[in-house]
């Protein structure tokens, strides 16, 4: 009787064994696990931290450039033109995505294609800001290049060709990604919108222009561009672009 007795406690042995190991191997796995998920979790935190460093001395270089630009735009037609013309051309990713995209977080004020900050639109140069650096533009188009044709001023300030911008100020290549109200806080839509349509009227004629021109009145631009070309560039600010 007693030998059947420690038989059949010495077959339980190997279960308690394994139900241990079992639960030792649970444990270990949850204990992995937690461990695991806190260094995933402060490899994201290092790679945010890391991603705001990077963004926080590209606008510091940004500035440096820009200020560095306007230093040199005071000194002829040519100078201030080449200020209006300058962009960042450095990484600069102020989303955070690592992509260039579309930003209003620049200034709060306007909207940006993060691979085409004109220094002009983000960090007026004095007088220098986008709206008049059109004009100086185009007179110097005239002036010093003696490009005097409509449509050659047109496409060198702001070309648009084959459903692209070409030209001396594009608004970047987030321009096709961005919905139509984004677009509209762009500070590409003011600088191409027609300048003597500022202030809409009743009527809400005030259009944004598909294509550049160096005109400033309504009178003119429908003059170059003819009625039925004109009806197909200026688009009414109460339409999507």
């Amino acid at each position: 009787m007693i030998s059947f007795f420690k038989g059949k406690l010495g077959t339980d042995k190997p279960i308690e064994i394994f139900i241990a190991l079992f639960v030792i191997l649970a444990v270990a796995m949850v204990i992995l696990k937690m461990f695991s998920s806190q260094i995933e979790q402060k490899k994201t935190e290092m790679e945010e931290q890391a991603q705001s460093e990077r963004a926080r001395q590209a606008m510091a270089d940004l500035d440096i450039y820009c200020d560095s630009q306007c230093s040199k735009a005071h000194r002829s037609l040519k100078d201030k033109v080449a200020y209006c013309s300058s962009y960042f051309r450095g990484e600069i990713d102020i989303n955070k995505n690592s992509m260039p995209d579309y930003t209003l977080a620049l200034d709060n004020i306007q909207g940006y294609c993060e691979d085409r900050i004109y220094c002009a639109a983000y960090r007026p140069c004095g007088s220098l800001d986008m709206i008049n650096c059109k004009k100086l533009t185009c007179d110097y188009l005239e002036r010093n290049m003696g490009i005097v044709g409509d449509e050659d001023q047109a496409n060198r300030l702001v070309g648009y060709k084959e459903g692209r911008y070409t030209g001396l100020i594009q608004p970047g290549d987030c321009w096709d990604r961005i919905s139509s109200e984004e677009k509209k806080m762009h500070w590409f839509y003011n600088f191409m919108a027609s300048p003597d349509f500022s202030t809409p009227d009743v009527d809400n004629d005030r259009c944004f222009l598909e294509v550049g021109s160096c005109k400033s009145t309504e009178s003119s631009l429908e003059s170059e561009f003819g009625f039925d070309l004109w009806v197909d560039v200026c688009i009414p600010v109460t339409e999507d672009i």
